[in-house]
């Protein structure tokens, strides 16, 4: 069938800000076109829609130290969270093992973490071809070993762990499954494995899927191939972490229950299926489920699309069940003040990411990101008098609006807003806290929804229309 209407106005949208895969790029060069995430921020903001992601209920970013040298994840807790110890699910982004970040796939983890009421961890694995086969993988296995060690610290509970992630990442995922099955014993393994998108076998190629969609976007089978060259030996793609559709049935019959989700209208959407059929035959409790009108990486649309929300919903009521948690889905608990904040500046970030990275127009994004500071000064100005300090960054926004501004002025200039926005931070940390401690925890949440009311309406002016044909 057809592209969903929604996920039809972000790819166009991707295309129209060029993230079309180019033949020849380097990986570099692949690493500064607009990526998904790109794309509906710039939908998000020509509705009138705020920028900020979804509140979710704290994020840190931390470092593993490991002997390759420090391993970034970032964590993610829920909304309304009980004390604990909770359910986790440790998360590998997806971005054919060249591109791709925490950043530029924060919607995923952040709907699940709300929905599953679980902890999310996402790890920010190494990347190709600075960094060869496996060391992603061996990133992944890490991240996961190091979550089951030191669990206590994240409030989480080492009984239920899972593991998954999107496209590569949901392989790599599963690579971190086999190795603790390899490991021989039932204490501590993961519990379930939610695989978005994998990849199954790259040694064929004769999936019907890669010849209907050689030219897709976000990912067409060119582009596939393109990245499996800069990845991986042709012996490599042989190992099961890289093909975990031919790893032994014997390896395979220590997996745990899984759900693995294709798209329609992606490239890998074939032996994504096949891949469920070899657990089917491995004796492991595999559901797949195809997603109608959708591309690769659908999911981390779900700010916009619908039928994201939905694949987001399931995979929550999946991981619930392993957890044993009651319910298909955590209750819904708004953000209080704090949280909306903490949300901001994640939007803030991004942007400033984006602008560093050169993914996109320069001048539309100042806009944006001048928009977003807007909005987080009216959230300031309407919490209690004197809470909290009132930012006034229009002073370091003028060199990033002006055109005659070079390249290294520009960027001089975006690291000074950024710390001035990330020390702004801290000093609110400070008074949210003491708020927090004046007032209690049922009126932050009222404050909350105020400020989730006073963004609304900051961004509510008229933005200028944009048509998309097809």
């Amino acid at each position: 069938m057809a592209l969903d209407p929604e996920i039809h106005t972000v790819v166009a949208e991707l295309e129209r800000l060029g993230g079309s895969f180019l033949a020849g790029s380097t990986a570099e060069e692949a690493r500064h076109r607009p990526v998904v995430a790109d794309a509906v921020r710039s939908l998000l903001w020509a509705e009138g829609t705020s920028l900020a992601p979804e509140p979710v209920g704290a994020v840190e970013d931390i470092e593993i130290p490991l002997s390759t040298g420090a391993l970034p994840i970032r964590v993610y807790w829920p909304l309304g969270a009980d004390p604990g110890p909770l359910p986790v699910l440790v998360y590998a982004h997806g971005g054919t093992w060249l591109t791709g970040d925490a950043d530029a796939y924060d919607a995923t983890p952040r709907a699940i973490t709300n929905r599953a009421g679980c902890i999310v961890v996402s790890v920010d694995y190494r990347r190709a071809p600075e960094h060869a086969f496996p060391a992603a993988h061996d990133d992944v296995l890490a991240a996961t070993r190091w979550v089951v060690t030191n669990i206590a610290q994240l409030s989480g509970d080492a009984a239920r762990v899972a593991v998954g992630g999107e496209g590569p990442g949901a392989t790599m995922a599963l690579a971190a499954c086999l190795a603790f099955g390899r490991q021989g014993g039932v204490a501590n393994r993961p519990v379930f494995q939610l695989l978005l998108y994998p990849v199954g076998d790259l040694v064929r190629s004769d999936w019907a899927s890669f010849r209907t969609y050689d030219a897709a976007l976000p990912l067409g089978a060119e582009m596939l191939e393109w990245a499996i060259e800069l990845v991986a030996s042709r012996r490599d793609r042989e190992d099961p972490r890289l093909s975990p559709a031919r790893a032994t049935r014997s390896e395979l019959s220590g997996l745990p229950s899984t759900l693995i989700v294709t798209a329609e209208h992606d490239p890998l959407r074939d032996q994504g299926e096949a891949l469920g059929r070899t657990l089917l035959d491995a004796g492991i409790d595999a559901t797949t489920l195809r997603f109608a009108g959708t591309t690769h990486d659908f999911v981390s649309m779900n700010p916009l699309a619908g039928v994201a929300q939905t694949a987001v919903a399931l995979a929550a009521k999946h991981l619930r069940a392993a957890f044993g948690q009651p319910g298909e889905t955590a209750p819904a608990v708004a953000p209080d003040l704090a949280q909306v904040i903490d949300a901001d500046d994640a939007g803030i970030r991004a942007l400033r990411a984006q602008l560093a990275a050169g993914r996109g127009d320069r001048s539309t994004l100042v806009e944006q990101l001048r928009d977003a500071l807007v909005a987080r000064r009216e959230i300031e100005e309407a919490a209690p008098a004197g809470a909290l300090t009132i930012s006034d960054l229009g002073a370091l926004l003028e060199p990033l609006e002006d055109q005659a501004t070079g390249t290294t002025r520009f960027h001089v200039a975006l690291d000074a807003l950024g710390a001035a926005v990330d020390d702004l931070r801290v000093m609110q940390e400070r008074e949210l806290a003491d708020l927090r401690a004046e007032v209690g925890n049922d009126r932050m949440r009222e404050m909350g929804m105020t400020a989730l009311k006073t963004r609304k309406a900051a961004h509510g002016h008229v933005r200028r229309a944009m048509a998309y044909s097809g």
